[in-house]
Order: structure tokens, then C-alpha cells, then sequence
């Protein structure tokens, strides 16, 4: 008989479970107040939107989140506060159930088609108010632990979600498309730490910095000279690598990077992250 795998026994990375519970609480809310938003905007009398765009989003990742919040109170998470998302993921795993069939109605839509979508947006609504109040109890943490885009996103959503909530449809234009909010930092794309040093070429210039986080679409790095924003720059790395992008943000010393051209998920760059190894314990633990 084949020898059954073993499980390493090593204890999860805190700090990777916590980025990976916060990351996809914010794409999750961010789902929550997109189909409230969408649907308030379904549900006026002269609308023509349809949920049909949006139909990407329904897909369901309860089962995943609900084994990584085995761990939470681990991560300095209270029981109250993971029960609370525990019942979150459940509701929009519910919701998104019953939204599918819908997803298909546009223009010419049946009474009891409409009745059905007026039910919807309010248990979305319903549900707008309850991310929010778990979007809060976040807020302090998020601060101190993660950093100030990831807070700055959940300051957005906390707006997003509160629109929802109270029905409004402000976002939805006449013929149905919607304008969302933009983050600055998405689950899909999460930035892991690295170290290293850097030298960055601009203009006629040549700046030393630190490496501090990197995703498939840009780089954090230290540098407490001044770099022009939207300038294109060169970095160079300890190997001497190239890279090429621009220089898309500044907070004090923390300077964010945008490459040109996204990275693969295979790159050299992640292998030197220091949560690379970490991540993989904690995928075979969770």
C-alpha cells in the first residue's frame, strides 16, 4: 500500500495567516459591496443594469477561509471576532447561491423577477452592514501590523460598504455600468516581504535603497532620496537584473514601483521573500 504523506508538524506563519485572513476579508467585502451596489441599481424602476457582468464574482472560497480561521485566534484574533467572519463567509456563500440564477435577468425582466432581485438587494444590504462592523473590529490591526495602504484600502471599503448599505445607487450609471472604488492593494496580488539591496537609475542619477515588498506588478523599496513620481526608472538589483518601471507612490522613505511588464509568479523575487518558505508550511497546515 502507498505510504500515506505526512503533514509538517511546524507551526503556521502568523504573520502570513494574518496577511491572508486580512486579504481576503478586504476581496470579500469588496464583493459584498459590489453586488449591493449593483443590485440597488437593478432595483430602480427605469434601470438597465444587469447582474451579467458581474457573474465572476459568485464564485465561492467559504471552505478555504473557514479552515485558515482555525488559526485565527493564534494570530491575535478573538473568538468573538473570527466567529463573526466564520458567519460572514456563510452568509455570502448563501447569498451568492441564491443570486446565481438571477445573474442572467436584464431588460424586460418578469414581476416576479424583479421581486426577486428587490429581496436580493436588501439581504445584500444586510449583508453590507455586517462587513462592515468586521471591517472595523479590523481597523486597529490592520494599522499596526500590516501597514498604511492596506488600512487606506479598508478606509475605502468602510465608505463603499456604508453606500451600499444605505441603497445607493450613485455608482451605477443610466446604462447600468458601474464605477468602483480603487484599492491599492488586492487579495489576488499581495505584496510579500523581501530584503536585499537595490540601486535606482533615474534620469541621470543613481539612488541606493532597500528591497521591501514585492508583487507580480510592482516593487516597495526604502530610499530616502527624492524620486519624481510616473518617471520611468531602471533598478538594479544585487545580481545586477534590471528592471524596468515607474516610480507610482511615496510615503516618507517607502516608495512604491510599478514594472512595466508584470512578473511571473516563478520569478527569482519570490523565492527570496521572506515568507516564501513559511507560506508553504502554512498551505500544508491550513
Amino acid at each position: 500500500m502507498p505510504s500515506t504523506p505526512v503533514c509538517e508538524t511546524s507551526e503556521p506563519d502568523r504573520e502570513l495567516l494574518l496577511e491572508t485572513i486580512v486579504y481576503d476579508l478586504l476581496w470579500s467585502v469588496f464583493h459584498v459591496g459590489t453586488f449591493a451596489t449593483v443590485l440597488n441599481g437593478c432595483t430602480r424602476t427605469d434601470a438597465d443594469s444587469t447582474l451579467r457582468p458581474w457573474r465572476h464574482l459568485l464564485s465561492d472560497n467559504n471552505k478555504i477561509m473557514q479552515l485558515a480561521l482555525r488559526y485565527a485566534t493564534e494570530i491575535g484574533l478573538t473568538e468573538q471576532d473570527t466567529a463573526k467572519m466564520a458567519k460572514l463567509y456563510n452568509d455570502i456563500a448563501a447569498e451568492k447561491l441564491r443570486l446565481a440564477p438571477l445573474v442572467e435577468c436584464s431588460m424586460g425582466r418578469t414581476g416576479a423577477d424583479r421581486q426577486q432581485l428587490v429581496a436580493a438587494a436588501t439581504s445584500w444590504r444586510r449583508l453590507a452592514k455586517e462587513a462592515k462592523s468586521i471591517l472595523l473590529a479590523f481597523a486597529d490591526l490592520v494599522v499596526r501590523r500590516l501597514g498604511d495602504l492596506l488600512a487606506e484600502d479598508a478606509r475605502t471599503l468602510l465608505q463603499f460598504l456604508d453606500e451600499a448599505a444605505a441603497g445607493s445607487d450613485r455608482r451605477v450609471g443610466p446604462s447600468g455600468e458601474i464605477s468602483l472604488p480603487v484599492l491599492k492593494q488586492m487579495r489576488h496580488q499581495p505584496r510579500m516581504k523581501i530584503e536585499g539591496r537595490c540601486t535606482v537609475l533615474v534620469a541621470d542619477k543613481s539612488v541606493a535603497a532597500a528591497l521591501k515588498d514585492v508583487s507580480v506588478r510592482g516593487l516597495g523599496i526604502i530610499c530616502d532620496r527624492a524620486l519624481p513620481e510616473k518617471e520611468s526608472i531602471t533598478l538594479v538589483l544585487e545580481d545586477g537584473r534590471q528592471l524596468k518601471g515607474k516610480v507610482a507612490s511615496r510615503r516618507g522613505d517607502l516608495v512604491g514601483l510599478l514594472f512595466d511588464s508584470r512578473l511571473s509568479y516563478n520569478d527569482p523575487l519570490f523565492r527570496r521573500t521572506t515568507g516564501h518558505a513559511s507560506h508553504a508550511r502554512a498551505r500544508t497546515a491550513v
